[in-house]
């Protein structure tokens, strides 16, 4: 018995943790659910990068695939002290930068160099040059962006994403998920209605009762923020099917009251669809104003270093005026459209 306490105490004062620590230091955890591994390496280490140690850790319970993570799964989770001293160095594989069709005009394969966003973001990455270059990867299945591409470092950057107000809000999945480059464009997020039974929306008590559509895929952090909880509070009904095509067809069909969408790309879907005059914008009552960001998942080993890059390269095209041209080249086809 003596032995056995000496042996403990002197593990305590070798380390420097309290007795506690040192009982503590390996431990089981059980997957709550929506956890991936990320946010468990966020929340139990403070270091989102180390979820590829959990995962090695813990092969024989997970398997192969990280994000075949699921609740109920105890996990063995090591001393919090083994975290990266030093930042990893920038990877010299390809960096692959994620994107979807159906956000005209910022990201659509149809479009004119892809979008926007798109364009700007392959002159981002050529202008920061990484050491493997980049490629940008067309994954149709928005819902699957957030998790698992980018909750599990997949994929090493995606666009575009709308910022929530992590402030006020720092549990939204978003922002417990990625890190956001600085602002890329700024748009309003407006209500979509038959224009023949348009809705009647000056303020947030007119929406109560409504059915609201935004597809699959898309964030909803700003219908359900600490000042609007209209999804948590059931104030109003969400549907999400697969694409703003969809939800337009249900506005017209009675069985939504309307799409809510950033106006450029519902007034894209509008114009493509040839359904100008029968779906109208409610422009003058917004409901929020939302900028769109190229996103880094928290779970990536260099996620700060990556953020920083582009940020770089984006105020050099400012600088420049290489960003505006891109900017003025799509906006002057999407008003002239119009």
């Amino acid at each position: 018995m003596c032995r056995v306490l000496f042996g403990f105490l002197l593990a305590f004062f070798v380390t420097g943790m309290s007795p506690a620590a040192a009982r503590d230091c390996t431990r089981t955890y059980i997957v709550k659910p929506g956890e991936s591994l990320s946010m468990i390496a966020q929340a139990q280490y403070d270091n989102a990068a180390l979820w590829e140690k959990i995962h090695a850790d813990n092969l024989n319970v997970i398997g192969e695939k990280p994000d075949a993570v699921r609740a109920g799964m105890t996990l063995r989770l090591d001393c919090a002290g083994d975290t990266p001293s030093t930042p990893a160095p920038m990877p010299r594989d390809a960096i692959k930068v994620l994107t979807a069709s159906g956000f005209a005009p910022f990201s659509d394969r149809d479009l004119p160099n892809g979008g926007l966003m798109t364009e700007l973001m392959d002159a981002v990455m050529t202008r920061a040059a990484p050491a493997g270059g980049h490629t940008i990867h067309w994954i149709e299945d928005r819902a699957a962006h957030l998790d698992p591409l980018l909750s599990n470092a997949l994929m090493d950057m995606g666009f575009p994403w709308p910022r929530p107000g992590c402030e006020t809000a720092p549990q939204a999945p978003l922002c417990r998920t990625v890190l956001f480059s600085d602002p890329v464009f700024e748009t309003l997020v407006v209500l979509f209605t038959d224009a023949s039974r348009p809705l009647p929306y000056s303020d947030d008590s007119d929406i109560a009762g409504r059915t609201l559509c935004r597809p699959k895929g898309f964030p909803t952090d700003d219908l359900d923020r600490p000042d609007r909880r209209w999804i948590s509070d059931g104030i109003i009904i969400l549907i999400q099917p697969d694409s703003i095509d969809d939800c337009l067809a249900l506005v017209l069909d009675g069985q939504a009251d309307a799409l809510v969408m950033d106006e450029f790309s519902g007034q894209s879907a509008v114009r493509r669809l040839n359904l100008t005059g029968r779906i109208m914008a409610l422009r003058e009552h917004p409901l929020s104003i939302e900028t769109l960001h190229v996103v880094v998942p928290r779970a990536h080993p260099q996620a700060q270093q990556l953020v920083d890059m582009v940020n770089t390269a984006l105020h050099d095209m400012r600088e420049t005026g290489a960003f505006h041209d891109i900017l003025e080249a799509h906006l002057t086809r999407f008003w002239g459209e119009g």
